[in-house]
């Protein structure tokens, strides 16, 4: 939102800030999510390291909160463009398979 007051273009942007349980039955042009900052045990992000997890692995579909898949399913009832602000270090391949299972399901 600050973005768009510097570059003079807020008038042409409507911002809905909230969970998808505000949201549910709008269109938008986008939906930019952002999961919790926390994984699922409560540790933030921020101080977590990759492989900080008690299995050595971060996963999207176990240790984020709320659940990723049914975010993004609910997510695309709203728009078909979604952007995720998703940790670094992230799996590639976990992302692919998040949306295969939520496309497939459509």
């Amino acid at each position: 939102m600050i973005n768009s007051r510097i570059n003079r273009i807020n008038h042409k942007i409507d911002f809905i800030v909230g969970d998808l349980s505000n949201v549910k039955n709008k269109h938008a042009d986008i939906v930019f999510l952002n999961p919790q900052n926390t994984f699922a045990d409560s540790t933030p992000m921020r101080k977590a390291k990759p492989n900080s997890t008690p299995d050595g692995t971060f996963s999207l579909f176990k240790h984020l909160k709320p659940d990723l898949l049914s975010v993004v399913t609910e997510s695309f009832k709203i728009s078909q463009k979604i952007a995720l602000k998703l940790p670094w270090y992230t799996d590639l391949n976990e992302i692919a398979e998040l949306f295969h299972l939520v496309l497939s399901d459509s």
